[in-house]
């Protein structure tokens, strides 16, 4: 979790009866001086070495939402099954991966 994060769910914790907008509490935030931030920063720090320490076989995976919206149009997609079948009948070797753009 970020710093950010962190100071947000402690101030909306600080003042439960209040309904702040993400952007009044990022004007908090933009507001607070850079020492008065370290200590979120400190808490973020120390919150990702215990999530390393206690996964240590975990991968960060990048572009998830990239490969999201590529999903969709993979392997199972009826144009996709249409061009393999079509081509198997003709040849006897499975057609070359689409290059991703």
């Amino acid at each position: 979790m970020n710093a950010f994060l962190i100071f947000s769910r402690l101030y909306r914790q600080e003042n439960p009866g209040n309904r702040f907008t993400p952007e009044e509490i990022g004007l908090k935030w933009r507001s607070m001086g850079a020492r008065d931030r370290e200590r979120y920063f400190e808490d973020s720090n120390r919150m990702k070495n215990q999530f390393i320490l206690e996964n240590p076989d975990f991968k960060e995976k990048r572009n998830y939402s990239v490969r999201r919206k590529n999903r969709k149009f993979m392997n199972n997609s009826p144009e996709k099954m249409r061009e393999e079948l079509i081509f198997k009948e003709y040849t006897n070797k499975p057609p070359e991966k689409m290059q991703e753009k």
